[in-house]
């Protein structure tokens, strides 16, 4: 027991690289292709999904004229969304691969979370007030909620393999730079 377990405890060579090296590491890992895409990718999504919420509270009071108590129904499409999509996210990416199911569920939830919107403007949506209006909304905030969530659970699961393939090219472990 004492002899394998002393393998686990071997410490790595301490080092002190200078200030140009250390930002030559973090240049070699940040300009990582996959990285740069996959970060875009996700601020792009990010940014509209941050829009969206930020004027959620505008649309449901203005444009959808719910009383605050029917946007509190509409929010429990949340609830909804984590559980879904923590539960459907590595199914989706097992099944159709991380890199198509991430950019097909960001797709769907931007086009998703502008249907309503979009709808309303075409006057194809029940009118303000009623029921259907209201279920309308929570479903489409917990489906299109759902896609989003899995989509950035998958990104994270792609940034670990980042990781896993910067370590290979570069010798270097840079999960934390690369998470951050």
């Amino acid at each position: 027991g004492k002899v394998l377990a002393s393998g686990t405890h071997a410490q790595p060579p301490r080092t002190s690289p200078g200030l140009k090296a250390i930002v030559g590491q973090i240049v070699v890992t940040l300009t990582n292709r996959n990285f740069v895409v996959l970060a875009l990718s996700g601020m792009i999504f990010g940014v509209s999904n941050g829009l969206g919420s930020g004027l959620q509270l505008y649309f449901t009071t203005y444009l959808w004229e719910l009383p605050t108590n029917m946007q509190a129904v509409v929010l429990f499409g949340d609830i909804f969304a984590s559980i879904a999509g923590v539960i459907a996210a590595p199914i989706f990416a097992k099944r159709f691969g991380k890199k198509q199911t991430c950019i097909t569920l960001f797709f769907l939830s931007i086009f998703l979370s502008a249907g309503p919107i979009a709808l309303r403007l075409f006057d194809l949506m029940p009118p303000n007030g009623s029921a259907a209006l209201v279920w309308i909304l929570t479903l489409d905030r917990a489906v299109a909620g759902g896609l989003g969530i899995m989509g950035f659970i998958i990104v994270s699961s792609m940034i670990a393999d980042i990781v896993e393939e910067s370590g290979v090219k570069t010798g270097r472990r840079s999960e934390g730079l690369l998470m951050a």
